[in-house]
């Protein structure tokens, strides 16, 4: 083995570990915003539906304002997933995740027996490339969550 081969060889390997770890933190980070969006639906359902049977039958030891608070609670909780974009976020990530375990494959499967130095590069380009995409399509996705945010609250910033 010549040592541009090994000089290639130890770029594919961090490179497939940097892929490795990137592929972890993105499917955590996806895993936890599905969740947690997923919880706050549940829980929401079973608020209102709460309510709604506790509204319909006369129970003596539970009170109006009881009640009221869980209906409300359906309300709140609606309301901050929606706010935080708990499932855009969870998107996103796994749109992310799709991209990155695909340059996976391909590192680690389509490139020729005897990769060169640019065959790698290539990889290691276009990942930076989709790195610089999705923080843009972040940034994006947040500042269209604060236009939201004072749409709700009535102050709109004109745009």
């Amino acid at each position: 083995m010549t040592q541009d081969s090994q000089v290639v060889q130890i770029r594919q390997t961090k490179l497939g570990a940097e892929l490795e770890a990137a592929i972890g933190r993105t499917q955590h980070n996806a895993r936890t915003n599905y969740m947690v969006s997923q919880v706050a639906l549940i829980t929401s359902a079973a608020a209102s539906a709460s309510a709604a049977i506790l509204g319909i039958i006369d129970i003596a030891v539970i009170k109006k304002w009881e009640i009221g608070v869980l209906a409300a609670l359906s309300t709140v909780l609606i309301s901050a997933s929606r706010q935080l974009g708990l499932q855009q976020k969870a998107n996103w990530h796994y749109r992310k995740l799709d991209q990155i375990t695909a340059l996976r494959r391909r590192l680690q499967y389509q490139l020729p027996p005897s990769p060169s130095s640019d065959n790698v590069a290539a990889i290691a380009k276009a990942w930076s490339e989709i790195e610089f995409d999705m923080q843009k399509e972040w940034e994006d996705m947040q500042h269209e969550s604060k236009r939201t945010l004072a749409k709700v609250a009535g102050s709109a910033p004109e745009t």
